[in-house]
């Protein structure tokens, strides 16, 4: 109640997946153009999708490019596990992320990939969409319970949930159980779902942990690790991807200062306060280019999303890279590539 009508329209909108997929498609096909010969900085072509109007709210971060096909349209592809560990010959089902399937989809294939290197096989539902968690932040928790009812829906059956948006988790584990305190039923599934869904990180570093070095082959580049505020501060999981990194990948992380302090990405809060978002993100790359790491690793779809578009709008920004996309990138040749069970992802 209250809320603005372009955010309540926005928020009904975005909480229809059919409504997502066509709008997704239409805006990709028609911002293609744009993205044409964009090889700006250490930014790769089709990350970003430069205007060619300038206001307030774009000039300081880029938005990011609109890939033609989803992650879950794109097609499965087959690799062998490089260890056996705890989930080996587990199905283990992906929860793509709204973000992440259809803004960054190279992170979902890149997280399948991890997972299958680890020995799991990969489960896609076609039927996932969003967790909920914009309408929730947004205030239309009406909204947001009828997304999570769908979500809780979608992962019904399976042992095992692992997604690449730790935003979700949160969500999932903390949200919910606000959203359905008054209705016994839904709580009791909302709770049966958190105990089975895991952060990616989380996951790599537990049931799935591959062999200290495994991932060692590779550029061995220092990088600088954000950390998503809401793993460090709600999920406890601090310094766990600069672990992973040296665990796996055996290069050094060079400590990045304020590295628990938010991007400024904070989903609507960044179109509604773009001079206080824009602060925040200025401030995290300043910091960034204190390390003199020309990587930066993060592990929440909208935190890479946020830094990738300010680090192109500033021209000095360094490379930002999911923590899938960097460690997958760094598997043995044919065990990076696209796919999932069941022939999409």
């Amino acid at each position: 109640q209250g809320l603005p009508l372009w955010k309540r329209a926005t928020l009904r909108a975005w909480s229809s997946r059919r409504t997502v997929a066509a709008g997704t498609r239409v805006a990709s096909v028609l911002s293609a153009p744009l993205r044409w010969g964009v090889l700006s900085g250490r930014l790769r072509r089709g990350e970003v999708t430069p205007l060619p109007v300038s206001t307030k709210r774009t000039r300081w971060r880029t938005p990011p490019a609109i890939p033609l096909r989803p992650a879950r349209a794109r097609r499965a592809g087959a690799s062998a596990p490089i260890a056996v560990t705890g989930v080996s010959g587990r199905r283990v089902l992906l929860f793509l992320q709204c973000l992440t399937d259809r803004l960054l989809p190279d992170v979902a294939e890149a997280t399948a990939a991890l997972l299958r290197a680890a020995g799991a096989e990969v489960v896609i539902r076609q039927e996932q969409h969003c967790c909920g968690l914009p309408a929730y932040d947004g205030g239309d928790w009406a909204t947001a319970r009828r997304m999570a009812r769908q979500t809780i829906e979608a992962m019904d059956g399976v042992d095992d949930i692992v997604t690449p948006a730790p935003s979700c988790v949160v969500a999932m584990t903390e949200g919910y159980a606000q959203l359905f305190a008054l209705d016994e039923v839904w709580a009791a599934r909302a709770k049966g779902l958190s105990e089975r869904v895991h952060d990616l990180v989380a996951y790599l570093a537990g049931p799935a942990r591959l062999p200290d070095g495994a991932l060692a082959a590779g550029d061995r580049s220092a990088v600088t690790v954000h950390r998503f505020c809401q793993s460090s501060n709600v999920l406890g999981a601090g310094g766990a991807v600069e672990e992973l990194i040296t665990r796996l990948c055996e290069v050094e992380v060079i400590p990045l200062p304020e590295a628990d302090v938010c991007c400024g990405f904070g989903g609507f809060a960044s179109v509604e306060l773009p001079e206080v978002s824009a602060g925040i993100l200025d401030r995290k790359l300043d910091c960034v280019r204190e390390t003199g790491a020309a990587t930066l690793v993060t592990c929440n779809p909208g935190c890479v999303m946020h830094l990738r578009g300010g680090a192109h709008a500033r021209g000095d920004g360094p490379r930002v890279v999911h923590v899938a996309e960097y460690l997958a990138a760094r598997l043995p040749a044919g065990d990076s590539g696209r796919g999932a069970s069941g022939g999409k992802v």
